[in-house]
């Protein structure tokens, strides 16, 4: 967390994804120094391990408050999650060994891949039902922890109908969760049917091991065409199963990251942290590595800019189009995309000129997007040994920070039903009748949902690109004698830190199917503790009682309220706040409470209402029936006394 002023801020990342961050084997069954984030125990956990010690934050506390603030930036935060696989002795191994794959002997199986098998993984089996909606479970979990996408670690391993199920699941509570498979090591044929049937969003491309000319060429129309037509195929520098691309050279990593970004399709790019450090120790998923942290060689502001050029330039957005258009020889690669062209000298040790087609780019000055200089195209260009350029027909100035997110469903003023507050409405129950838009705002950006306590299903998840939204308040549920009763979760970014508040939000029933009930049983008295009898004589007397009779929860509930004041309305007077009753028979006392009653009436003009008690006492039961009646010249005589 305290990195993303960095991450966020000078490179511009929008996206921060950590690796699992679920408790790892550390004794049985524990390979490597520090065992593998892979090899997960319990997929709702967090690893104590990643955490600082805090009297006041739990490991899932301080992971939401990492969340917090990469939300407070306005970005996204992803979890990588292995649902093919768990550690040895994980959780569900222990308490649900029939989920997992077994071979004919019985030994559980590890998965593997390109010929290596990882042993220290266990492989679950999806062919159990119970698994699927389990897995579903855990994806959910993690969303409701504020977690807007998941890299799916060997997700074409899992077959296409558990993701159908899977996604499903989540995006009905969740629509705008983002799955970003890796399918590295699966067939082409598999990513494409898990990207348009199982509605995954993402996948790994793999220029990241394109080299050379010829491989560019042939892969990457391949990789464009299935951008357009599946998913994104999103350009990673590099991944952990290669070497780091320092190793190759500063002038080759700079190469390289530059190829993955400026390549990229809708400029989903990204690297492994310590690309930008130039770190050249490989990194190894069981044990812990140098990043190289602040070198001073290093390639922040490159990679600043090249996310201000992604962020800014309206080519790398949308349906744009990227074309191969080198010509002539050498190991070099020009690609056009509207109305840009990219040059590359894919050769580090020498320098190179580059031709390409004719009319792909006929400026005869072309600017250079990062570095900022004038470059005469006129016959080709010169580069220097893995240079890149970037050029367009005219300067363009990317100065100005990139614009926020913008909320796509803003409603006119003049929709907006009802408005709820932060803080003044966090500690108020707001009523929205269904179907109408409320505005929700706060002093500064935020997320908000709408959950059902019940179910814990979130109904409406929206985040705000300034100090509010609009939102549609869901349907009425219910037989029209109560309102429906959600929760208005609210993480607000104030400066320097996160405010997390949640508070009644209540849907009132259609006009013409509300209804007051006037009639409960002991067993509805007691799931409803809050309901009350609010009776009148039309005088200036009222009563407020709750229906488990006795209590006080409120400086409004009254036996009996009047006005004082026989000539003007104004603030009641509580006469007599309660009343409680005990039975005592042979040296034995009950109580008459909400335990014991077992039928309320109430009269629908609110004159009267009666509680009626089945009390234990001794060896026997005694029935009891009380009543306020409301009588008018009671009060009024009360009035002209004062």
């Amino acid at each position: 967390a305290r990195r993303l002023d960095l991450i966020m801020g000078e490179m511009g990342f929008r996206i921060v994804q950590t690796l699992p961050p679920f408790p790892v084997p550390t004794t049985y069954a524990v390979m490597g120094e520090y065992g593998c984030p892979f090899a997960a125990l319990d997929f709702l956990s967090v690893d104590p391990a990643m955490a600082e010690f805090d009297e006041y934050a739990t490991p899932l506390d301080q992971f939401r408050e990492l969340v917090d603030a990469v939300h407070a930036r306005y970005g996204l935060f992803f979890v990588d999650l292995p649902a093919n696989h768990t550690g040895w002795a994980s959780t569900l191994q222990t308490h649900h060994p029939q989920w997992f794959r077994r071979a004919r002997d019985g030994r559980f199986v590890s998965p593997g891949a390109w010929g290596v098998t990882w042993a220290d993984l266990v492989e679950l089996d999806y062919s159990n039902p119970e698994l699927r909606s389990y897995m579903a479970d855990v994806f959910l979990f993690w969303c409701r922890n504020g977690v807007d996408g998941f890299r799916c670690d060997a997700g074409y391993m899992i077959p296409l109908e558990t993701w159908e199920y899977i996604v499903a699941r989540v995006r009905a509570e969740f629509p705008a969760t983002v799955f970003m498979l890796e399918g590295l090591g699966g067939r082409l044929e598999t990513t494409d049917a898990l990207l348009a049937e199982a509605n995954l969003d993402w996948a790994y491309s793999e220029i990241f091991q394109t080299y050379d000319r010829a491989a560019f060429e042939w892969y990457l129309p391949g990789a464009i065409a299935r951008s357009e037509k599946y998913g994104t195929l999103v350009h990673f520098a590099e991944t952990h199963d290669n070497d780091r691309l320092a190793k190759g050279g500063e002038t080759y990593a700079r190469l390289r990251v530059q190829l993955a970004a400026l390549l990229s399709w809708q400029g989903a790019w990204g690297i492994a942290n310590g690309v930008e450090w130039f770190c050249r120790e490989k990194i190894d998923v069981h044990g812990k590595n140098s990043l190289a942290w602040g070198s001073p060689e290093n390639m922040v502001a490159l990679i600043g800019r090249l996310n201000r050029i992604l962020a800014s330039h309206p080519a790398f957005s949308g349906a744009s189009h990227l074309e191969v258009v080198t010509e002539g020889e050498g190991n070099t690669l020009a690609v056009a995309r509207d109305g840009l062209i990219v040059l590359a000298n894919l050769d580090v040790g020498a320098p190179v000129r580059i031709r390409w087609r004719a009319g792909a780019f006929d400026a005869p000055t072309g600017w250079d997007l990062v570095t900022g200089r004038a470059v005469d195209t006129k016959g080709g260009v010169g580069l220097a040994p893995g240079e890149v350029l970037c050029l367009s027909p005219s300067p363009v100035d990317f100065s100005a920070p990139a614009l926020p997110f913008r909320d796509p469903d803003a409603a006119p003023p003049e929709a907006i039903c009802s408005r709820w507050t932060f803080p003044r409405d966090a500690k108020r129950d707001v009523c929205v009748p269904a179907g109408r838009c409320v505005e929700v705002s706060a002093p500064s950006h935020f997320r908000v949902s709408l959950v059902d306590p019940q179910t814990g299903r979130t109904l409406r998840m929206r985040r705000s690109a300034g100090c509010s939204v609009v939102f549609r308040a869901p349907g009425y549920v219910g037989d029209g004698t109560r309102c429906r009763e959600l929760l208005i979760s609210m993480v607000v970014y104030a400066p320097g830190r996160s405010l997390r508040t949640t508070s009644r939000f209540l849907v009132s029933p259609p006009a013409d199917a509300a209804r007051v009930k006037t009639s409960l049983s002991g067993a509805e008295a007691r799931r409803f503790p809050d309901m009350r009898t609010v009776l009148s004589n039309g005088a200036g007397a009222s009563s407020s009682v709750r229906i488990a009779w006795g209590e006080i929860r409120s400086q409004y509930d009254a036996f009996l309220a009047a006005n004082p004041n026989a000539n003007v309305p104004s603030d009641r007077l509580n006469l007599w706040a309660r009343t409680r009753c005990w039975l005592q028979r042979e040296g034995y006392a009950r109580q008459f409470d909400s335990r014991c009653l077992t039928r309320f009436c109430a009269d629908p003009a609110g004159r009267f209402a009666s509680w009626r008690f089945d009390v234990p006492c001794g060896m026997g039961m005694y029935t009891f029936l009380f009543s306020i009646l409301m009588l008018e010249y009671v009060f009024y005589h009360h009035h002209c006394a004062n």
